[in-house]
Parts: C-alpha cells; structure tokens; sequence
C-alpha cells in the first residue's frame, strides 16, 4: 500500500523578514535610548562646582610644608605644655590640615563638611579630618575643663593625631 505524498517543502525562511527588521530596529533603537538616558544622567549628577585641583610648584610646596609643620610643632609643644585640651587641638588640627590642603591644591576647604572632602577624592585628608571629628566635636565640661573625657579621649590618641598629621604633610606631593 503507497501513500501518496502531498506535503511540499516549504523554502527556509518563507516568513515575513519585515518582523525580524522590525525586532533590530526595535533593539538599537532601545539601547540607543538607554546610552542616551546614561549619558544624560550622568551630566545631570556631575557637580558642576567639583573645584579642580592645582599642583603648586616645587618651591610653593616646600613652602607651604614648612609653614604648615611650623605651626604644627607650635601647636604640639602647645598641647604637651598643657596650653590646649584635646579638642582645642582637634580643631586646630583641622583648619591646619585644611589650609594645607587648600594652599597645595587651590580648593578652600575651610567650610566643607566631611562629605565634602570626601567627594575630593583625596583620602588622606578624608582620614585625617575623619580623625578630628570625634574630639573637635566632643562634649565640652566647663567646670572641668575637661573635652569629652568620659568618650575615650585620651591624650596618646591626640598624639598620634599630631603624629599622623606631621607624616601626611611631610609625605604630601
């Protein structure tokens, strides 16, 4: 018993391409709207005020160095003589570390907050100014004298302040 055929081949690809042009138009035109929306994105979040920073010369730095541990070193015989409390010191370490910084890159940091400085992107200053902030920002006992003694203050950890300052100054390029 024979069977008579009567499927013919069909040829490969006999649908209508008009759906696969329309799939590749649709895919580039989509990732074309992504890299565009990116792009966008990315200017809208920019700071348009992110200062830029400037390398002084060789001369103006060791120049700044030298004023910048001059002061530290005041400021240390200062603390060990008795002259500033811890917070004292803290906040003075602060604004010194501050004009350093900004006299070296030309950014004035003087009024930034920690987030600020952490947005410059310049991890030893982040550290440092993160290292003042407990004691520049401690309680203060007045009938004491006394910066936040009961918050683990002690005065090996201002003098290590003192130290790791003198390092990232002399350090500093």
């Amino acid at each position: 018993m024979e069977f008579p055929f009567t499927v013919e081949l069909q040829p490969p690809f006999s649908f209508w391409t008009g759906w696969l042009v329309t799939g590749l138009v649709l895919i580039t035109a989509a990732a074309a709207l992504y890299a565009l929306f990116r792009w966008r994105l990315r200017d809208l979040l920019r700071d348009p005020a992110a200062p830029q920073i400037h390398r002084p010369s060789e001369r103006d730095l060791a120049r700044f160095r030298q004023r910048a541990l001059a002061e530290l070193a005041d400021m240390e015989k200062e603390y060990r003589d008795g002259g500033l409390s811890a917070r004292e010191t803290s906040q003075r370490l602060s604004s010194l570390v501050r004009g350093f910084v900004g006299d070296v890159t030309g950014i004035s940091l003087q009024e930034c907050t920690l987030r600020d400085i952490r947005r410059l992107r310049i991890p030893v200053l982040t550290g440092l100014v993160q290292e003042y902030y407990v004691p520049e920002f401690a309680d203060y006992d007045e009938a004491s004298g006394d910066t936040a003694g009961s918050r683990g203050i002690s005065r090996e950890s201002v003098l290590q302040s003192l130290l790791r300052t003198r390092k990232a100054i002399e350090r500093w390029r």
